[in-house]
């Protein structure tokens, strides 16, 4: 199932199209509004850390990054999709803190940040100041 829309507002979708929705790209990054009431509504269908391991999922392969080979990967895109991601994980621990108390989800945080400071490690100060700001920082730096 995909997406539908009434009067161009979304009100339904299956749970895997709901997820990509979530998922930002290099030039697109999802409605704030959206995104709280997907958190939200979300948690009645998968637990917040299984989530988070879908949208890491989706959003690295649909990148092409699923193997990790950035041979044929634009640099600049790939600078932008990771900001998107770390500014996903910080909007999600903002507006749900009590996500993060899991170690489940904590290994999924450690896992995602890893890979984005990896990838682009001009990120560091700003994954970092996601921490930091979340007190996170214990969690993710072991």
């Amino acid at each position: 199932m995909s997406l539908v829309y009434e009067d161009g507002v979304l009100v339904s979708g299956s749970l895997q199209a709901l997820v990509q929705h979530a998922v930002p790209t290099a030039v697109y990054y999802p409605d704030t509004a959206y995104l709280f009431a997907f958190l939200l509504s979300s948690r009645l269908f998968v637990k917040p850390h299984e989530l988070l391991q879908r949208v890491c999922e989706v959003g690295f392969t649909q990148q092409g990054l699923k193997d990790n080979d950035l041979s044929t990967i634009n640099k600049d895109k790939l600078g932008r999709f990771v900001a998107h991601m770390v500014q996903l994980l910080g909007e999600w621990s903002e507006t749900f803190p009590y996500d993060f108390r899991d170690e489940r989800m904590m290994g999924g945080v450690r896992t995602m940040t890893h890979r984005c400071i990896a990838l682009q490690p001009a990120l560091r100060r700003d994954v970092t100041q996601v921490h930091v700001s979340r007190d996170l920082i214990p969690y993710t730096t072991q």
